[in-house]
């Protein structure tokens, strides 16, 4: 998605929506604009290389995001720093060698058009979340941004010579739900991958595959139905298992940190790419802090009532509860949480909080005891087909008894990254 977003005094809104329209419908792109722009994006790209987060997540997705087989490269992957930083000095080389930017400015306008044209007959349709005082009245706020787009939509057609009977029907048109698949790649075998950094001074790992349980409505039955069902009880019971297993002094914390192999461990969800990761976060010694979660998770199989109770089930509830009140708690939060209800099928934030808290008051310890065994346990798998990857300083050596690691540098990633 391409999302515009501002913030203003809601008496200021008619101006700042003025600007904005204005803004999208008739930008004025200069080479010089270009190349300062392209300058920063290749210093701000230097840094992320020195960044062990920024790196392991960017080489992460470079391997867990396959491509369709119609396409050469999905956006996710194609929006890596690694390939966008060739493509930036592909632009200034071009500003200076020609002194111009056309070929650029063509492609911005060509984008531009995409965007405006999106609400008209045959365009994909787009949206527009309010975040307002209860006491205002959300139609009238609609109102003027449809005036304000249709105004300008006309001038904008007429210079572009577009047949301004191209009506964009702001207000009665939704592109949703959006269907998303995960993109992991289908693995036969592990893929077990080491990315040695001369910037870096700590090392990260992360294990990652795909989570086949739903966590929204599917669509197929009526929300009713499916929630009745909760069939999104697996992916509740994961939230909760990985809050409990991640918080301070819990049990992968303190495998990796009270040893000093690392500064902590993390078990988390990205219902995004719909991921399931385990991270090791800062490692002083990856190897040892590796198998230090290994041992931890082979230890929770036979002695699973020892690590956790009743009362770190209800903790663990709590703390996902909060986390999905704190996401509706501002403004900017609230608009972000619309978008999240829209695009994954919830007709409003009143329908995602019930999904929500009927299926987190459905999660007991039995269900955390068999998403662990049935998800959590893949990670001591050492045959489950899932992206194993170290992100080291150069010099680290990777014992072959960890796995048989593939060493590749940054710049062998980014070569396999097309620029046309």
């Amino acid at each position: 998605m391409f999302v515009i977003n501002f913030r203003a005094p809601y008496k200021m809104y008619p101006s700042a929506m003025r600007l904005t329209v204005q803004g999208i419908m008739f930008p004025e792109f200069t080479a010089d604009d270009i190349l300062t722009n392209a300058q920063a994006h290749l210093v701000y790209f230097s840094e992320r290389k020195q960044d062990v987060e920024g790196v392991l997540f960017t080489v992460a997705t470079h391997f867990a995001g396959a491509s369709p087989a119609d396409t050469p490269m999905i956006n996710k992957r194609q929006m890596s720093f690694l390939a966008q930083e060739k493509f930036m000095k592909r632009i200034i080389e071009q500003i200076e060698k020609d002194g111009n930017a056309e070929d650029v400015i063509e492609k911005l306008k060509e984008i531009q058009n995409i965007l405006i044209r999106a609400t008209a007959p045959g365009g994909r349709g787009g949206f527009m979340a309010l975040s307002l005082p209860s006491n205002e009245t959300p139609e009238d706020y609609i109102s003027i941004f449809e005036n304000e787009w249709n105004m300008c939509y006309e001038k904008y057609a007429e210079h572009n010579g577009i047949a301004t009977k191209e009506s964009t029907e702001l207000a009665n048109r939704s592109p949703f739900p959006i269907d998303y698949a995960s993109r992991f790649p289908a693995l036969e075998k592990p893929l077990f991958i080491h990315v040695p950094v001369q910037s870096l001074h700590v090392s990260k790992s992360v294990f990652v595959f795909a989570l086949d349980t739903p966590s929204c409505p599917t669509g197929k039955r009526s929300f009713d139905d499916e929630l009745s069902d909760l069939i999104a009880l697996d992916y509740y019971a994961l939230w909760m298992l990985s809050e409990f297993l991640k918080r301070m002094n819990g049990p992968v914390g303190n495998a990796v940190r009270s040893n000093g192999y690392a500064y902590g461990g993390f078990l988390y969800i990205l219902w995004k790419s719909k991921w399931i990761a385990l991270e090791i976060d800062y490692a002083s010694d990856i190897v040892k802090a590796v198998d230090a979660v290994k041992q931890l998770f082979l230890d929770m199989q036979n002695n699973w009532d020892s690590y956790l109770s009743e009362t770190d089930v209800s903790l663990a509830r709590s703390t996902v509860m909060y986390k999905t009140t704190v996401n509706q708690s501002t403004p900017m939060e609230m608009l972000s949480q619309t978008v999240f209800n829209s695009v994954h099928g919830f007709s409003s934030a009143e329908e995602h909080n019930r999904w929500c808290s009927t299926h987190i008051a459905a999660v007991g310890m039995s269900d955390m005891r068999r998403v662990f065994d049935k998800y959590v346990c893949r990670f001591i798998d050492d045959d489950y087909p899932m992206l194993r990857l170290l992100v080291t300083p150069v010099g680290v050596a990777i014992p072959e008894e960890l796995g048989p690691y593939k060493q590749m540098t940054l710049e062998e990633i980014s070569a396999t990254y097309e620029t046309e």
